[in-house]
């Protein structure tokens, strides 16, 4: 390209860019350029977002040996209607009432993602550990052993003793 910016403007725009975060705008102003021309620049160089500067952290993953190692248990909370609404029907002058919540237990396997689910009435702090003993019942059918449980519902004095036998 004839009017192409040169190597040394190039280099210049990408060493504010890299050494002080500057934003394209400023760099125009501060090299007295048009700020489509730097941003065409670090829109090449790769670096036209100020988060592609910084390498994130890696993810931390961890991964267990078996199937029954860890288990993950949530409470997802879903309305309930009476009939279906304006997306299914097309239609918006009918109001379509609540009919309550419904509540879906989910239990996930963090080896094999295997999942159980139930939905049920109600969260109350009775319903969680008759849902953990059917996971249990229902894993064990299988030949798994359920060793450990990360939730994030309820505090661990309120964890059934009986639900995990003598593995708690």
């Amino acid at each position: 390209m004839p009017h192409r910016l040169g190597q040394d403007w190039v280099d210049l725009i990408v060493q504010l860019r890299r050494e002080y975060q500057m934003t394209g705008l400023r760099i125009a102003r501060q090299l007295k350029l048009s700020r489509s021309t730097v941003a065409a620049v670090l829109q090449r160089e790769g670096i036209s977002q100020l988060k592609r500067l910084t390498a994130s952290e890696p993810v931390r993953r961890y991964e267990h040996d078996g199937p029954g190692e860890m288990l993950h248990i949530d409470i997802k909370k879903l309305g309930r209607f009476w009939r279906a609404g304006h997306r299914v029907t097309g239609i918006r002058k009918q109001d379509s009432e609540g009919a309550g919540w419904g509540n879906v237990h989910v239990c996930v396997d963090d080896y094999s993602r295997v999942a159980y689910a139930e939905v049920l009435s109600d969260e109350r702090k009775e319903t969680p550990p008759g849902f953990l003993q059917r996971v249990v019942r229902w894993f064990e059918q299988f030949g798994i052993t359920i060793k450990r449980i990360l939730t994030d519902n309820g505090s661990r004095e309120e964890a059934p003793s009986c639900a995990l036998g003598s593995t708690r």
